[in-house]
């Protein structure tokens, strides 16, 4: 097990990888440990580097335990930060993970969340990454920025500057600062703010889980720092900075528009959140189609039975 520290330090390391497919997933977990363990376990192959980041704020986890469930992967514990959901903290964590992740080279880099799952075994996962080398994989609504809807410009034109903190502690606190934030967005509307008016981007939306190749995810993080201040404080923004830097990229016509997950929206739980699968889903997730590699979202505390009934499936297709 290695625990990563002071991430943003530049280090010096020499990684030789004998085998040139390897894939790197890179996990954002903070709750539903048991769950975890799961999608570990799913993640066990010796082709697979993966690379952990749970919520500084979480509780109840134990790194020792969870290295109990990876025998044959390589698994790295990213240092943490407190990740506010819609809030620019969401990309800073995959930043951190892109970063580690991208010393060792690998074909892919796949992020995925603590509450997802494979719908495929690793063999039918590296095959179909083989046949499909050199694309990246990555959902895009391509809009230009003067024909896409107010609401989702919104995002981007005002500050949020609470959303990182509104998830963060109790529900009196959260419910003052959703407050808070919206007599400052009043404010703003009133007064007529707009941070990218000025900004000469094509800014794209779409899924914020993605599965990438290398040299993309080399030029993300070389061009982060550029996009940097129009993520900060944006609301929900993880959902745009990837895609915007990419379609504003080399990589533009590399990039087919897909996910690879499978994401019921259809059945939502709220206007917020997809539906969490259940085990009448199981049929459903079983045969979602060869380009349905993932699927989310799973709730060990909603139905624990479909996590179990995937884990046996997939194993007993081992």
């Amino acid at each position: 097990m290695q625990l990563i520290m002071d991430i943003d330090k530049p280090k010096e390391r020499i990684h030789i990888l004998q085998d040139k497919n390897k894939h790197a997933y890179l996990i954002m977990c903070h709750t539903n440990f048991h769950q975890l363990n799961i999608l570990l376990e799913l993640l066990d192959d010796a082709r697979n580097d993966i690379y952990l980041h749970i919520d500084k704020k979480s509780n109840g986890f134990s790194a020792e335990q969870i290295q109990n469930h990876v025998s044959k992967a390589k698994i790295y514990f990213i240092s943490p930060i407190t990740v506010g959901w819609g809030g620019d903290s969401q990309i800073k964590a995959e930043v951190r993970l892109l970063r580690e992740a991208v010393k060792s080279k690998h074909q892919y880099y796949h992020l995925i969340s603590g509450m997802d799952l494979p719908l495929k075994t690793q063999d039918e996962i590296h095959r179909f990454f083989n046949e499909h080398s050199g694309t990246d994989f990555v959902a895009m609504e391509r809009n230009h920025p003067h024909n896409i809807n107010k609401q989702f410009m919104e995002r981007l034109e005002y500050y949020y500057i609470y959303q990182n903190r509104i998830s963060d502690g109790d529900d009196d606190r959260a419910k003052s600062l959703v407050k808070k934030q919206e007599k400052c967005l009043t404010w703003q509307k009133k007064h007529h703010i707009n941070r990218i008016k000025d900004t000469k981007i094509d800014f794209i939306k779409g899924c914020n889980w993605f599965s990438i190749t290398h040299d993309a995810a080399c030029y993300v993080l070389h061009n982060y720092k550029k996009f940097k201040s129009v993520f900060r404080y944006a609301y929900c923004a993880e959902e745009i900075f990837l895609q915007t830097i990419l379609a504003n990229s080399p990589f533009v016509n590399n990039i087919e528009d897909d996910c690879l997950r499978l994401i019921d929206w259809d059945r939502r739980e709220n206007n917020a959140h997809p539906r969490i699968f259940r085990e009448e889903d199981f049929e459903l997730l079983t045969h979602a189609g060869e380009n349905k590699l993932f699927a989310r979202k799973f709730d060990e505390k909603t139905d624990s039975i479909i996590i179990d009934k995937m884990y046996r499936y997939l194993k007993s297709q081992v």
